[in-house]
């Protein structure tokens, strides 16, 4: 709960190092804090996401639903960003989404247009992730300018007249060197319903060395579902990035920040 218009940032696979370094950028904000916090477990963006959702506080599991992995807040199984912001609006009618390339890229002229009826303007950005997973080499060079852009995007939405930031994430991530045959862990054997490089989720999951095995019950939530994970920085034999990861357990990708600050006397 915020007086007047807020700016809610989602911003896919932000490392709390990367919140500090963005709130370093904005000089202009007043009464800035970041505090840390954990995301949900598996660390992976449909269900990191709808954590940050309304209502997620109060109800939240993860379940199978139609051979895929969700949410589920309250009555409502959530599975992709579609969902999410269906949702999103159903809980606060007075709130408009926009992603980060629109917010920049677009006119002033529409973009106020687009956020003007808003008391609560939420912004997703994935350019971080997608980064991450497509271009390792161009991620390593161009990430610090993700954070220079989400900096960009405060001060345009500042000039519009919002006064009010909240900047968080769905999860962090790791990134390090390119992972070799000894640091990737056979995939887990069992009923499979989804497998990322860092997290198994399935049911009847035979345990093997290297890994460490969590039921949904242990972590709070109402499902029969069971998630494995590899120790360490290690990753399953499966697609996606040798380098890049998130969805298990380590700090980079359970700690993210929650950067809350006001923006004053900024014009556009």
């Amino acid at each position: 709960p915020q007086p007047g218009r807020v700016a809610c940032f989602f911003v896919d696979a932000l490392r709390f190092e990367m919140g500090t370094d963005l709130l370093r950028q904005i000089s202009e904000a007043a009464d800035a804090e970041i505090t840390p916090a954990l995301t949900v477990l598996p660390s992976i963006t449909p269900l990191g996401m709808a954590a940050l959702l309304p209502g997620a506080s109060a109800s939240y599991s993860v379940v199978e639903h139609q051979g895929k992995v969700g949410a589920k807040i309250g009555n409502q199984i959530l599975t992709d960003v579609n969902e999410r912001m269906k949702h999103l609006k159903a809980q606060v009618p007075d709130a408009v989404e926009i992603t980060l390339e629109r917010l920049l890229q677009d006119s002033p002229a529409k973009v106020s247009a687009k956020i003007e009826p808003a008391r609560i303007v939420v912004v997703r950005s994935q350019e971080i992730d997608a980064l991450g997973k497509k271009n390792e080499l161009l991620a390593r060079n161009i990430m610090d300018t993700v954070v220079g852009n989400l900096a960009r995007a405060v001060r345009r939405l500042a000039g519009m007249g919002i006064e009010r930031f909240v900047i968080t994430a769905d999860h962090g991530h790791v990134f390090s060197a390119r992972k070799e045959d000894d640091m990737k862990t056979p995939a887990t054997a069992g009923g499979t319903v989804e497998l990322h490089r860092r997290a198994w989720i399935g049911r009847g999951a035979s345990a093997s060395s290297g890994t460490v095995s969590i039921r949904a019950p242990e972590l709070g939530y109402d499902s029969n579902l069971e998630f494995v994970f590899p120790e360490g920085m290690g990753v399953f034999k499966a697609g996606g990035s040798l380098a890049y990861h998130h969805g298990g357990f380590s700090l980079q990708e359970m700690v993210i920040p929650v950067v809350s600050f006001r923006m004053l006397g900024v014009t556009s």
